[in-house]
């Protein structure tokens, strides 16, 4: 399918590497890094040694390229005020971003985010964004 269409890949740890580098590509395969934003559903804790030993090893592999960071907080459905999903929020943008601050400067990536109930605070979050990063909102039900 590679030929037709993009593929993008979710990786949360580096035990995934050798599996994608065995799988012999002919071009790189783009991945996301799964961040854990307080679900422990997946993902890699933004705050842990693990995400550094993580990207090292994703830029050292020439089986895959870094597209960006991706997060989801599962969690969020439990809040029920405008400022709970609006701090859920805040924790998706700072661990992507703070993530994203690994790579080069110059180097532009996709930070993904985004439920449902933070899909409606949106608007109210204001952050500088680096100009080196692109915000992808993913938010299932929130279109219906």
């Amino acid at each position: 399918l590679r030929p037709s269409l993009r593929i993008l890949l979710l990786v949360d740890h580096p035990s995934q590497l050798p599996v994608l580098e065995a799988s012999a590509p002919s071009a790189p395969w783009d991945v996301f890094i799964k961040l854990d934003v307080g679900s422990h559903r997946a993902g890699v804790s933004p705050a842990s040694d693990a995400l550094h030993t993580l990207v090292k090893a994703a830029e050292a592999s020439p089986a895959v390229r870094i597209h960006g960071f991706y997060c989801h907080a599962n969690h969020s459905y439990g809040g029920r005020t405008r400022k709970d999903a609006e701090e859920t929020l805040k924790i998706e943008w700072d661990s992507v971003i703070g993530a994203a601050k690994m790579l080069p400067a110059d180097r532009t990536l996709v930070c993904s985010v985004g439920a449902t109930p933070t899909a409606h605070v949106v608007e109210a979050f204001k952050a500088d964004a680096p100009t080196n990063i692109k915000l992808e909102l993913h938010a299932g039900t929130y279109l219906l």
